[in-house]
C-alpha cells in the first residue's frame, strides 16, 4: 500500500466525518422540539454520561477500526501470515521468539497443574473451571505447534515486498478496508448515541432523554421519563468509589412522589453539582408558586383584572366530503380527534390497515377460486355467483367488525381526566379513568420500527393503587406527552385557585365595603 493510497484512505475517513457532522446538524431536531418545551419553559442545566462511559463504548468500534485497519495496512506492505520455509538458515534452531514460546508452554502447563489440583480438591467440580483448564492445554499445544513451525524455517509474520502490489487491493484487503470503514462509522454513531443520552433540568421539569440512534431521524428509539418540579421529593447524588470521586462521576436519583417513579441516571458527569442545580430550582419553585398564584387571583377576583386564565378551547373543525372521503375517514379517522377541550386518540392508522389485511386477502383468494371453478365448468355460473355474494358478505362483515374494533379502542383526554376505553363491536366494554390530579409521570417510548413509522407507546402512571395507563401505538407520542402535561398544569392551577377562593371571597367583600364607604355621601 503506497503512501498515496494511505493518504487517500485518510482523506476518505475525514470526508466521512465531515458528511456525518453535516448530516447530523441538518437532521437533528432543536431542543424545543425534542423535549417539548413550553413557551415559558427554559433549560437550566444538562448532564450527560461521563466521558469514561464513552471511552468504554468505543472499545468495540475502535477495536474493529484498529484491527482491520492494521491488517489492511500490513498486507498492503506485502505482509503475510504463516509463511513456510522462508528462513532456511534458522531451520533446526531456536531464536529468542522460540525460547519465549517454550517459556510460555511451561507457564501454561504450570497454571494448568495448579488449576487441576484446585478442581480435584473440591467436592463439587465447577464446569467453568474445567473449561478454563482445558483451554490452557489447548494454548500450550498451539505454542508447541508454533515452536515446531518456526524451527522448520517458517515465520508467523513475514514481509515480501513483491506481494505489496498484488495484495493492496485484492479481495481480502478490500474486505478489511470495508470492515475498517464500517468500524469507523460505528465509532461515529457511538459518539452520537452517547451525546443524546442526557438528563435535563428545566424550570418546570426534570427530564431523562435517551435517544438511541442508528440513523438520525430515520431509525431511532427514544425513551423519555420526566418528573414535574413540584413533584420532586428529594435528589440523591453519590460517588461509590475513589475512581468515581476523583473523576467526578456517579449516580443521580431524582425521587418522585409516586412510588417507583424515580429517575436514575448512572455514571452522570459531576452529579453533586447537578443535585445542587435541581434543588435550587425546586426550592425556588416552591417559594414563588404560592405568591404568584395569590397575586394572580387577587387581580382577577378582587380587582377584576382579567389577565391570563385558561386558554380558549380550540375550534371544532367540521369536515364534509364525498362518500369516498367518508369511507376513508371511517377507515382512518382523524387522529387525534378534537372536540372542544377533548382529545381522542386511537392507534396509528397502520393498525387499521393490519385489521383489514386478512379479510381482503381471504376475499381475494375465495373469489379467485370460485372464478377459476366456474371458468372450468366445475360448478355452475349461478352457483358461483351466489357463493361469491355469500362469501363477500361474510368477509366484508368480518372486515367491518375488525375496523370497528380498531375504532372502539380510544384514549380520551379531557380537562378533568383521562380515559382508556376498550370496547368490542356490539359487545363488552372496559373503561378506566383517572383524574388529572392523580397522574404522576408521563413517558413516551418508541422502538426502531415505530419511530420510523411515527408511532409509539405513552405511559401514564398514577399515584397510589391506580396503576398505569398505556396509550398503545398512538401517533406522535411526544405530542401526546406534551398535551397531557399541559392539561395537568392547567388542572393543578385550577385546584390551587379553588384553595384560595374562601380567603379571596372575604377579601372581595371587604374591598367592596371599602369602595362603598369611599363613594358614599360626604357629611357636613
Amino acid at each position: 500500500m503506497s503512501s498515496l493510497s494511505i493518504g487517500m484512505f485518510v482523506l476518505l475517513l475525514l470526508a466521512i466525518t465531515v458528511l456525518f457532522v453535516v448530516f447530523v446538524k441538518y437532521t437533528s431536531k432543536d431542543e424545543v422540539e425534542e423535549l417539548g418545551l413550553r413557551p415559558e419553559e427554559t433549560v437550566v442545566c444538562t448532564r450527560r454520561r461521563h466521558w469514561i462511559v464513552l471511552l468504554a463504548r468505543l472499545i468495540v468500534p475502535g477495536g474493529i477500526l484498529g484491527v482491520f485497519g492494521i491488517l489492511a495496512f500490513y498486507r498492503g506492505l506485502g505482509g503475510t501470515f504463516f509463511a513456510a520455509g522462508v528462513d532456511a538458515s534458522a531451520a533446526g534452531s531456536l531464536d529468542i521468539v522460540g525460547w519465549l514460546l517454550v517459556f510460555t508452554v511451561f507457564a501454561l502447563l504450570a497454571a494448568w497443574f495448579a488449576m487441576f489440583n484446585n478442581i480435584n480438591s473440591k467436592k463439587k467440580r465447577d464446569a467453568a473451571s474445567q473449561v478454563a483448564a482445558n483451554s490452557l492445554i489447548g494454548l500450550a499445544v498451539l505454542c508447541l505447534f508454533l515452536i515446531y513451525f518456526r524451527a522448520q524455517g517458517g515465520r508467523i509474520f513475514y514481509f515480501d515486498p513483491y506481494l505489496a502490489g498484488s495484495q493492496s487491493y485484492d479481495l481480502l484487503n478490500l474486505i478489511f478496508i470495508i470492515l475498517c470503514l464500517l468500524g469507523f462509522l460505528f465509532l461515529l454513531f457511538t459518539i452520537y448515541d452517547w451525546y443524546n443520552d442526557e438528563i435535563v433540568v428545566t424550570n418546570q421539569r426534570v427530564i431523562y432523554d435517551n435517544d438511541q440512534v442508528f440513523i438520525p431521524r430515520l431509525i431511532e428509539r427514544r425513551v423519555q421519563e420526566q418528573i414535574r418540579i413540584e413533584d420532586v421529593q428529594d435528589v440523591v447524588a453519590k460517588t461509590e468509589s475513589y475512581t468515581q470521586h476523583y473523576l467526578k462521576f456517579g449516580t443521580i436519583r431524582v425521587k418522585s412522589a409516586r412510588i417507583g417513579g424515580d429517575i436514575v441516571f448512572d455514571a452522570a458527569n459531576m452529579p453533586l453539582e447537578m443535585k445542587a442545580e435541581i434543588m435550587k430550582v425546586v426550592n425556588a419553585r416552591r417559594k414563588s408558586r404560592s405568591a404568584e398564584d395569590l397575586r394572580r387571583l387577587v387581580d382577577v377576583k378582587i380587582y377584576d383584572h382579567q389577565n391570563g386564565g385558561a386558554p380558549t378551547a380550540p375550534e371544532v373543525r367540521k369536515e364534509t366530503g364525498s362518500m369516498l372521503f367518508a369511507f376513508v375517514r371511517w377507515f382512518a379517522p382523524e387522529n387525534p380527534e378534537r372536540n372542544g377541550n377533548t382529545f381522542i386518540w386511537r392507534k396509528h392508522w397502520l393498525f387499521s390497515a393490519i385489521a383489514v389485511f386478512w379479510p381482503l386477502v381471504w376475499l381475494f383468494i375465495m373469489l379467485t377460486i370460485l372464478a377459476i371453478a366456474a371458468a372450468n365448468g366445475w360448478i355452475g355460473g349461478g352457483v358461483a355467483l351466489v357463493a361469491m355474494l355469500a362469501i363477500s358478505l361474510v368477509l366484508l362483515a368480518w372486515l367491518v367488525y375488525r375496523v370497528e374494533d380498531y375504532r372502539n379502542d380510544k384514549y380520551i383526554l379531557t380537562d378533568k381526566n383521562v380515559q382508556d376505553i376498550e370496547a368490542k363491536p356490539f359487545g363488552p366494554e372496559d373503561q378506566r379513568s383517572a383524574s388529572l390530579g392523580a397522574l404522576q409521570n408521563i413517558t413516551a417510548q418508541t422502538t426502531f420500527v415505530s419511530n420510523l413509522l411515527g408511532y409509539g407507546d405513552v405511559f401514564l402512571e398514577t399515584a397510589g393503587s391506580g396503576g398505569k395507563f398505556t396509550f398503545h401505538n398512538v401517533p406522535d407520542p411526544q405530542f401526546v406527552v406534551n398535551t397531557v402535561n399541559d392539561y395537568i398544569v392547567q388542572f393543578k392551577q385550577g385546584e390551587r385557585d379553588k384553595a384560595f377562593n374562601d380567603v379571596l371571597d372575604v377579601l372581595k367583600l371587604y374591598h367592596k365595603d371599602q369602595q362603598q364607604g369611599q363613594s358614599g355621601p360626604a357629611t357636613a
